[in-house]
């Protein structure tokens, strides 16, 4: 059986206690939730702009999307399936911003397998932004290599 979704589909994850695929569609700024025990499509949730990566915590209590052009990320609390939180990124407010700290291009992200962080990388300004989901907010950042793409932790 075929599923049929939105143009734009990009980033997903599987969800093994719902057993859910949760897509985001870059183009039409919202997630995707399909049933995989229905075969179909239950739920959109709306993101920020140009969402492309989507990740589920370790623990599965949330899920985290990147939004490219926004310079944001969307929070989601996946028992409810439901929007928590935007967390902002620096970068977009205003000239100065942008100038400090570049505007953000945020795309790929993970979580710690043990600790309550997430990583998101900032390829426009070199760094991984760490975001605390105990606090729901960025709480540092990390300088690397130029334009960061994927990121994964390994312990």
């Amino acid at each position: 059986r075929q599923i049929n979704l939105e143009k734009g589909t990009e980033g997903l994850d599987y969800c093994k206690s719902t057993n859910e695929l949760w897509v985001t569609n870059n183009l039409s700024n919202y997630i995707s939730i399909v049933d995989l025990d229905l075969m179909e499509e239950i739920k959109q949730l709306p993101t920020g702009k140009a969402p492309v990566r989507f990740k589920f915590s370790s623990d599965e209590k949330f899920g985290i999307v990147t939004n490219k052009d926004e310079g944001s990320i969307s929070i989601y609390n996946v028992e409810r399936r439901s929007f928590v939180k935007e967390v902002i990124i620096p970068g977009q407010s205003n000239l100065f911003e942008k100038i400090v700290y570049h505007s953000p291009r945020l795309v790929g992200l993970c979580f710690h397998p043990t600790e309550p962080y997430a990583f998101i990388s900032n390829s426009n300004a070199n760094k991984i932004m760490v975001v605390s989901l105990d606090k729901l907010e960025l709480v540092g950042s990390i300088n690397v290599g130029e334009i960061p793409d994927g990121v994964a932790v390994s312990l």
